[in-house]
């Protein structure tokens, strides 16, 4: 296409059947960087020829593109991406070939690293998690949890805005895969110059999990990270309803059994691989 020839980059994302009338649609993206744009584009069977069925244009700081195709029970989704906060971090839109929109589904917050899609709930409909970082924080939101309701996302948790701040969301499997957990790391403030202290925080952080009831996340623990302060830029390690957490200043580091009503953390050595109490 023209578009494509045009363009300071283009990505071809792939071939699905975004509205499950048999014949699958092409998507792809043209990068406009004078205008700082980037416009979604849909190829369509019309008159047994692909032709442009839809073309929608989002904000991009940048070029970072990416796209994701869900299959779920309630209907095909599309999510794509654009570098929407510069070197803050991206952001995700939903494109809906049924009502030919492009909504971003993100508001509020940055996207740094590809977002995780799963299904908390076991209902077919994968929610999104959106892991959120603590270092040059610049939007109100940190790690989210999206689900699909209706025709859009919305986010779920956190359930609240402002302090404590959730950062770094991960999703742990319990009772042997067959319950989810969201684990987080809690800060009290809601932003703090980390790399200008080495690492310190002003206040102690707090690792908590929430698991979800009748549509909602719902705290299910909450415990204190010793040594909060270094815990700047952790790094999680899952297996068997457990989190291992390890400090990036500090040769310390923690495992964390997340259970239905509770967490369990003791420290750990990193050359025995022994286990202590958590102080």
């Amino acid at each position: 296409p023209r578009a494509v020839r045009d363009a300071a980059s283009a990505t071809f994302y792939g071939v699905f059947d975004l509205d499950r009338d048999g014949t699958p649609e092409i998507v792809f993206d043209t990068w406009e960087a004078e205008d700082a744009v980037v416009a979604f584009h849909v190829y369509k069977v019309v008159d047994g020829a692909y032709r442009e069925f839809l073309n929608r244009k989002a904000p991009s700081a940048g070029y970072a593109p990416d796209g994701w195709f869900l299959d779920d029970a309630s209907a095909p989704a599309a999510i794509l991406q654009t570098r929407y906060g510069g070197s803050s971090g991206n952001a995700l839109f939903l494109l809906d070939l049924r009502r030919r929109s492009l909504e971003l589904i993100t508001p509020s917050m940055f996207v740094e690293g590809p977002p995780v899609f799963v299904d908390l709930d076991d209902d077919g409909v994968a929610e999104i998690v959106v892991s959120g970082r603590g270092r040059d924080r610049t939007s109100p939101i940190g790690a989210a949890v999206l689900a699909r309701r209706g025709t859009t996302y919305t986010r779920i948790w956190p359930d609240w805005d402002g302090a404590p701040y959730a950062i770094y969301a991960r999703v742990v499997a319990l009772e042997g895969g067959r319950r989810k957990a969201v684990v987080a790391v809690l800060e009290p403030t809601p932003f703090d110059d980390e790399s200008g202290a080495r690492g310190k925080t002003a206040a102690g952080r707090e690792l908590a999990a929430w698991t979800l009831e009748a549509g909602a996340l719902r705290e299910s623990g909450r415990t204190r990270l010793p040594d909060a302060r270094h815990v700047s830029e952790p790094v999680f390690e899952d297996a068997a309803g457990a989190v291992r957490v390890r400090y990036m200043t500090s040769p310390r580091a923690l495992r964390c059994e997340i259970r239905e009503k509770g967490i369990d953390c003791g420290e750990i050595s990193e050359a025995s691989g022994g286990t202590t109490a958590a102080r």
